[in-house]
């Protein structure tokens, strides 16, 4: 059996829900999202929601920053993308999020 590696699957700076961070699966694949880390510098601003769902609209993961409040939000897991699935993050207020996971032949 191969060796199986972690691949960065989406990074985006200032994703927002005008310019989500938004992930199709390949064909012929399955995808093991395992890491989220999502990051906010707005301190002056209202109440920031980051979402992470996919298909169908499934929200598996939220992470809030209150106001005058920023920094790092993570999320460890695993959830299971099949090929043609999409997922997509954003936040009302920019956020910087990266994602990785395991991308295995299905």
């Amino acid at each position: 059996m191969p060796a199986v590696y972690s691949v960065r699957v989406g990074a985006a700076h200032d994703a927002q829900f005008g310019a989500p961070l938004t992930y199709t699966v390949p064909l012929g694949k399955r995808l093991i999202l395992r890491d989220l880390d999502y990051y906010s510098g707005v301190i002056n601003g209202n109440f920031v929601l980051a979402l992470f769902a996919g298909s169908p609209d499934v929200v598996f993961f939220q992470a809030s920053w209150a106001i005058n409040e920023s920094g790092w939000r993570p999320w460890r897991g695993r959830q299971v993308f099949y090929a043609g699935d999409q997922f997509y993050t954003y936040g009302d207020h920019p956020v910087d999020v990266i994602a990785s996971g395991y991308l295995l032949d299905d």
